[in-house]
């Protein structure tokens, strides 16, 4: 009692002590706006969980257990794969599409024909959430050691730390580069080589030199729960957040008692956790402040949900941010990528691609 109440004090006088506990505010680059749901032009998609530039106007998108060529200058489509689970994350390479299937490994998709080989059926490439490929080698997230991509909400609450970043070789095996991750879920290749990975629940993105097999933080604190990360066109990168921070879940993940008890007897939709969408339900947990008041929820009440991407720079600054905020819809930004001067953003709370330009010069994305 007296170590728990003596933290309690440092916290209280020292905030940025506690970097488990303390909430960052969104201010700065981070200052919350209405820019995602000002968005005009939206392309309807199914619960898209990842979205990669293939070539001209066309993206490919991870949408359940298909695989979608969207092209976002007319709106047409196609399907180039369905596959036995949900796709997790994917990856264009020259040889063809790389793709995460949860529950049963890392396959290679033919973009034109629709073909699927499998590269790996190891049991650690069963729970993969991103790959990409840098000079012929193959590196992955695991984003946990059991369960599957539905589960997050259980992991997120036992505070899992069993994912890892792997490499997979050519025979299919894998080989672990780092471990003890705290649901991996994005990664990319920077413009100097060094991965770039996402920790969802230590609200950070870190770093992988390949050269020296060191780890290492870019940037944390974030105020929401990082998603993918994507180069984009000019070596920034774009990160996305699935939801923000709140005070509730902060309490909740430091009260073991309640949150055992929470677990083993309400259905996981009821939880107290952060959510991809608005789901509507008369028994969703929310604070006071999220209340319907003259028939809105309010822009600035705390939400179970959030839709985020921020653009940073190479030294992980970020350059500008744009919001959907409780009032919006457009919650559960999971993936984005650059086409041209344009942003596509992959929206699981709407099951939609948004499109809008990027103006550096305004901090705006339009």
């Amino acid at each position: 009692m007296g170590s728990r109440w003596w933290a309690g004090v440092k916290e209280f006088l020292r905030p940025s002590s506690a970097p488990d506990r303390a909430v960052p505010a969104m201010d700065g680059a981070f200052a919350p706006n209405d820019q995602l749901d000002e968005l005009t032009e939206a392309i309807a998609t199914h619960d898209p969980q990842d979205v990669v530039h293939y070539r001209d106007e066309v993206v490919l998108v991870a949408a359940g257990h298909q695989i979608e060529a969207i092209d976002i200058g007319d709106h047409s489509r196609r399907v180039v794969a369905e596959l036995p689970g949900l796709v997790t994350g994917i990856h264009v390479t020259s040889p063809g599409l790389l793709a995460c299937v949860d529950g049963h490994g890392l396959v290679r998709v033919d973009i034109e024909s629709g073909a699927v080989s499998t590269l790996s059926l190891d049991e650690r490439a069963h729970r993969l959430s991103a790959v990409v490929e840098l000079d012929g080698r193959i590196f992955a997230t695991s984003y946990a050691a059991e369960g599957t991509w539905h589960d997050w909400p259980r992991d997120l609450m036992t505070k899992g730390a069993s994912g890892a970043l792997l490499e997979v070789q050519e025979d299919g095996s894998v080989r672990t580069l780092a471990d003890g991750l705290a649901w991996a879920y994005g990664l990319c290749v920077a413009a100097d080589g060094t991965l770039l990975f996402t920790e969802s629940w230590r609200h950070r993105v870190c770093t992988y030199d390949l050269g020296s097999g060191r780890t290492g933080v870019l940037r944390e604190r974030l105020p929401g729960y990082p998603a993918r990360i994507h180069t984009g066109g000019d070596g920034e990168l774009l990160l996305t957040m699935f939801a923000a921070r709140t005070q509730l879940v902060e309490f909740v993940l430091r009260e073991d008692e309640y949150r055992t008890r929470m677990m083993n007897e309400i259905p996981m939709d009821d939880w107290v956790t952060p959510a991809f969408r608005k789901t509507g339900s008369i028994r969703a947990p929310f604070q006071l402040g999220g209340a319907v008041h003259l028939g809105e929820v309010k822009p600035w009440a705390p939400s179970r949900s959030y839709g985020l991407v921020a653009v940073l720079d190479a030294a992980g600054d970020v350059r500008l941010s744009a919001h959907s905020r409780a009032g919006g819809v457009r919650h559960g930004i999971t993936a984005s990528c650059a086409v041209a001067d344009r942003l596509v953003l992959a929206c699981y709370g709407t099951s939609e691609l948004l499109v809008g330009a990027i103006d550096m010069e305004s901090r705006m994305i339009s």
